[in-house]
């Protein structure tokens, strides 16, 4: 916990992060409880880091280091940029996913970190299909939920 604290405010001391949610709707603001928000993260340990970006949110692309934004409830598409290190080995996968958002609630998504997934993403035609965990808070409520993913070493939108 203590290296993910670190981590973070480093990246943000540092001006590399977007820590500010994007307004990922159009119109008037809106009060947090009238939205839902995607938020990805990243995490670092002694053996691998995970760099996870939103990308690409119901067709906007909101370019590198977006780590959270505010949507409307109702279904949404999301495309995650996925940084990996193993080591010196290092990585990038894009996964999406689509979900059901709820006013009120924070959703994170998790995509996979194993090292076989890692070894088999080295191929250049990798895509790989799977029900991916998300977890969601909300003000009295936090659950795990899966949602049909699809991830490759390739954009898939």
């Amino acid at each position: 916990m203590r290296s993910l604290l670190l981590a973070t405010a480093a990246l943000a001391l540092a001006g590399c992060a977007d820590l500010k949610p994007v307004k990922a709707y159009t119109g008037a603001d809106r009060p947090d409880a009238e939205l839902a928000i995607l938020q990805s993260e990243f995490v670092r340990d002694l053996h691998k880091s995970s760099d996870i970006e939103i990308d690409v949110l119901d067709g906007v692309n909101y370019g590198q280091r977006k780590y959270a934004a505010k949507i409307l409830p109702g279904k949404h598409r999301a495309g995650l940029r996925h940084l990996l290190q193993y080591g010196s080995e290092k990585q990038q996968r894009f996964c999406s996913f689509e979900f059901d958002a709820l006013a009120g609630c924070t959703f994170v998504p998790h995509p996979p970190e194993s090292n076989a997934t890692f070894a088999a993403a080295r191929a250049p035609d990798w895509r790989e299909s799977f029900f991916m965990p998300v977890s969601v808070r909300c003000t009295n409520l936090a659950y795990e939920a899966r949602v049909a993913t699809e991830c490759a070493n390739r954009k898939l939108w």
